[in-house]
């Protein structure tokens, strides 16, 4: 898998979140931060939705 694969995927799932998270109950989103304990990867939540700091 890429870089972007991974992203599209994450996009896909936040935008299910966005579409259905009221009526699941569903009030928040936010991203965990472990020291780089899980690899060398970073995901920017508002860069994959194309908002602030988007490249």
């Amino acid at each position: 898998m890429t870089e972007a694969d991974v992203s599209a995927a994450m996009r896909a799932g936040m935008d299910a979140i966005v579409a259905r998270g009221a009526e699941a109950g569903v009030s928040r989103l936010s991203a965990g931060n472990y020291g780089g304990k899980l690899g060398p990867f970073h995901f920017h939540l508002r860069r994959i939705l194309g908002g602030e700091g988007a490249a």
